[in-house]
């Protein structure tokens, strides 16, 4: 079986993601080697573009939950072509829905004449593969998946992170006249969870985005070659390590989580306003307290406790379980998250109500 490479490649819109995967496209450097690069973009179209985008500041209900499947579809995508470039697919169904134009979409960004996208087959050469997944990827929980899959796929795995300041990312956008606001970068800046924090991201590399590409295309290539050994899959102590790791990854990622939380019940309550309630109005408000709430928390100004005393009902539905050493005790993210539920149902109540009074 040829060599199978799995690559994540992260950063800020602007940090240049786009052009190294071009530059390492080419395969002068890898002769017997293809390249072959999965752009997220691909998945949305520009109408979605920034919906896509925005969704990290102002975008909530069904816009978030379009933008969560794109993301999981691009996911789907990429385990059926790392399936199929292990001998693995071999069908004239498509596995995923959109698998032709995906590989259409692939074989414009890739030199790879393994890829047959009209009968969603690969025409395996012998030669070695790195599939580089090009995303924001700003989250750890946003790459856990795909290290789960070169696990699963025996792959070696490694992240490649474009490091890039905030004004030079913001004037690349501006420069190719992005759909990506200064404001949406900055916040993106603000959120990044860098390769490296976590105990699984063993095999990561930063390349300064100021260099020029030639010097950038050499560091990505050494990284590259140093890719040699799947993640540990046989070892029991890994195995409960990477069990706990898991875990730890969607706990310490609790904002983000939250925010999942906050933006379901935004699209669940615009879809059930009552009549002569203004939808518009309504989201904004709701967009708004989401923004506020999720500030609060992060800076500290808003504690667990605090959440819990004003949630509606929360203590009596956990057996009161409010004091500062139970919540600790029984501190799960279903836990936490129910107790934001429960605080913004309050929020929610008062913003339709005086929508309700000053909008008759």
């Amino acid at each position: 079986m040829a060599e199978l490479k799995l690559v994540l490649l992260s950063g800020l819109p602007g940090s240049g993601k786009s052009t190294l995967c071009q530059a390492l496209a080419q395969g002068t450097s890898f002769p017997s080697c293809h390249v072959v690069v999965v752009n997220f973009d691909d998945f949305i179209g520009e109408s979605d573009l920034k919906v896509e985008r925005e969704a990290l500041l102002h975008v909530g209900g069904p816009e978030a939950i379009t933008w969560r499947h794109k993301r999981q579809h691009l996911y789907l995508s990429v385990k059926w072509l790392l399936r199929a470039l292990n001998g693995a697919t071999r069908s004239t169904e498509p596995a995923v829905p959109g698998v032709g134009q995906f590989m259409e979409n692939v074989l414009k960004r890739s030199r790879c004449t393994c890829l047959r996208p009209s009968s969603y087959d690969v025409c395996l050469t012998g030669c070695a593969h790195i599939v580089i997944v090009d995303d924001n990827m700003y989250y750890g929980s946003m790459r856990y998946p795909y290290y789960s899959l070169a696990r699963e796929f025996s792959l070696p795995f490694g992240q490649l992170h474009l490091s890039c300041s905030v004004p030079l990312a913001i004037k690349r956008n501006q420069e190719r006249h992005s759909l990506v606001t200064p404001a949406t970068i900055e916040k993106m800046h603000a959120n990044m969870e860098v390769p490296g924090a976590r105990s699984w991201e063993t095999c990561f590399s930063t390349v300064d985005s100021v260099h020029p590409i030639p010097n950038m295309l050499e560091l990505a290539e050494g990284f590259f070659s140093k890719l040699t050994v799947p993640p540990a899959l046989s070892d029991p102590l890994v195995k409960l390590v990477e069990r706990a790791n898991a875990q730890a990854v969607t706990k310490s990622n609790t904002q983000h989580q939250i925010d999942q939380v906050l933006r379901k019940r935004i699209s669940a309550t615009v879809t059930n306003l009552p009549d002569g309630c203004s939808i518009q109005l309504v989201a904004v408000q709701l967009n708004r307290a989401r923004q506020d709430l999720l500030e609060s928390i992060k800076r500290g100004h808003l504690s667990m406790e605090q959440i819990m005393e004003m949630g509606a009902g929360l203590e009596q539905e956990n057996d009161g379980a409010s004091s500062s050493s139970s919540l600790q005790d029984q501190a799960t993210n279903d836990f936490i998250l129910a107790a934001v539920d429960g605080y913004y149902t309050n929020i929610i109540t008062s913003i339709i109500d005086s929508t309700m009074a000053n909008h008759p």
